[in-house]
């Protein structure tokens, strides 16, 4: 899968601007450069999907939630709106507070 994922990544790279609306074929059918971005990043989601759910089978209670909590989002809000509008991604929080299991924190 990395490989694939290489190949993904090293052909969005190449591509100009102009190229977007260029058809390109997948089984036979005609997308746009566009299209066939989002149809593999749909793609990509969908086995992330699959992933999640084997491990939520395979941890069972000992599963921690990759996003809000189920029953949080109340606490979840409250938390978010307490703060100012500011501009950022919403991993930041995930990747710069340094947390057990956080990505952030295992070794480089």
């Amino acid at each position: 899968m990395e490989r694939r994922v290489g190949m993904f990544v090293k052909a969005i790279n190449g591509i100009k601007e102009d190229d977007l609306s260029t058809i390109v074929y997948i089984r036979n059918e005609g997308h746009t450069v566009t299209e066939a971005i989002n149809r593999q990043l749909a793609h990509y989601a969908y086995h992330v999907g699959q992933i999640v759910f084997i491990g939520k089978i395979i941890k069972d209670s000992a599963w921690v939630s990759l996003s809000i909590p189920r029953g949080k989002s109340k606490d979840f809000n409250a938390d978010k709106f307490s703060k100012e509008k500011h501009e950022g991604h919403f991993t930041d929080e995930i990747f710069n507070t340094p947390t057990p299991g956080n990505i952030s924190t295992l070794p480089e």
